[in-house]
């Protein structure tokens, strides 16, 4: 059964630094018959790191109302297992390279690697209440979060792991976590309620000494691609700032903070119908280019500002979709050219039903728009793209998600037709 993550509890952030010249090739559009292994709803999907498989968390019509987890090939869309039940939950991490899936078993207290092309379990690690799991962008690392719920509301149980043999590498006790993020050399930050920004050190496999966040800094501190600087808010002015990672001392800012600004790398200002248990919601490292060198920003007002990392300097601004709340999500694509923009409908009776997308160049064109996808993710390397979206309404029988694999290019472009 999937436990809730609070939203207020946690963000988790991965950085990665990919090599796109070994990926695999674009795929045909492919839909996936997803709902021949049992799921008919999805909740998540997310590609391995090298864009080779894709996994998808969701649940059917069947009891008892247990979830499936299913794993997929991009190459030939080719169904390579289904998990159910304990060993399907939707807060799964898979591995760079896509061969080892970390599912968390909160009935036996452990998190559960997975073979996956074998299909066997290679290592059981001992943690209970696990709320999200991740893997570093480098190394056999995997970094386990839990939230014990009760009368211990204010700690938290941060553990380190390596894959290959399952031994645990570090662990921390510490007032809630609020965020944590991997940089792309495998170093681990994290900070919490005791204000102290903290890095595990993959190298010394030790924590570097704590450094004290200023009282008008705000998190996540999310860090760019080379690791050596992190994003910030200004908690007085709402200015978006670069701190240098060892010392957080203010290096840059951005923008005037005049209209309340709301982006990815500050999920904590999330507005309501952002849901906490999608980890893809809350990942901050799609504000940045693959080069670190552009920051994009959603503000309150529904505008999209484009930044220059190394100046400050405003590069673009135009108007994107908004709703009552602004800018819901901002994610800049892998191609670093192209920015999506998460857009929630409401229904008639207010109710969220739909998570259209809307892609847009840089210079603010708009490149596609798909207002009734209920989910879009494109796989790091650029070159596959998943689409969720719903049946068609036959009166019958309730809606139903399907899933498409296209290519990348070819849907931006305009070229993969709706089913």
């Amino acid at each position: 059964m999937t436990r809730t993550v609070p939203s207020a509890l946690l963000l988790v952030t991965a950085i990665t630094a990919a090599n796109t010249s070994a990926q695999p090739s674009p795929t045909p559009a492919r839909k996936l018959d997803i709902a021949r292994h049992g799921c008919e709803y999805v909740s998540r999907m997310e590609f391995s790191r090298d864009g080779s498989v894709l996994a998808i968390a969701g649940s059917g019509d069947f009891e008892p109302p247990d979830g499936v987890l299913q794993l997929w090939s991009v190459a030939d869309g080719r169904h390579i297992r289904t998990l159910r039940g304990k060993d399907a939950d939707e807060n799964f991490a898979l591995s760079p390279d896509g061969k080892v899936l970390a599912v968390p078993n909160y009935r036996a207290d452990e998190i559960v690697l997975w073979d996956v092309p074998g299909g066997k379990e290679l290592h059981h690690l001992k943690h209970a209440d696990v709320c999200v799991v991740y893997f570093s962008p480098v190394g056999n690392v995997l970094a386990s979060i839990s939230f014990r719920a009760g009368s211990d509301l204010e700690r938290n149980d941060l553990l380190v792991w390596d894959t290959a043999t399952g031994k645990q590498l570090y662990a921390t006790t510490s007032q809630p976590i609020i965020h944590t993020a991997f940089a792309a050399d495998g170093r681990l930050l994290f900070w919490g309620y005791d204000w102290r920004l903290r890095c595990w050190d993959p190298m010394t496999r030790k924590e570097r000494p704590p450094v004290v966040i200023p009282p008008d800094t705000e998190g996540p501190f999310t860090p760019l691609p080379s690791g050596n600087e992190v994003l910030a808010v200004d908690s007085k002015s709402g200015r978006i700032r670069l701190h240098d990672v060892t010392t957080l001392k203010v290096l840059r800012g951005f923008g005037e903070g005049k209209e309340g600004l709301f982006t990815t790398t500050s999920a904590m200002f999330a507005p309501d119908g952002i849901d906490p248990t999608d980890v893809k919601d809350l990942v901050a490292s799609d504000a940045f280019t693959r080069d670190g060198k552009r920051l994009v920003v959603g503000l309150d007002s529904g505008r999209v500002e484009v930044w220059d990392t190394a100046t400050g300097k405003r590069l673009s601004s135009f108007d994107g979709p908004k709703r009552g709340d602004g800018v819901s999500l901002t994610e800049v694509l892998p191609d670093g050219k192209h920015i999506m923009i998460r857009e929630p409908l409401l229904g008639s009776d207010g109710s969220e039903v739909f998570k259209g997308r809307s892609v847009y160049t840089f210079d603010g064109r708009l490149v596609r728009r798909e207002p009734d996808v209920r989910d879009v993710r494109f796989d790091p390397s650029g070159r596959s793209v998943a689409v969720v979206r719903w049946t068609p309404d036959n009166g019958d029988r309730p809606r139903e998600h399907t899933v498409t694999i296209y290519d990348a290019a070819a849907w931006l472009a305009g070229g993969a037709k709706k089913e």
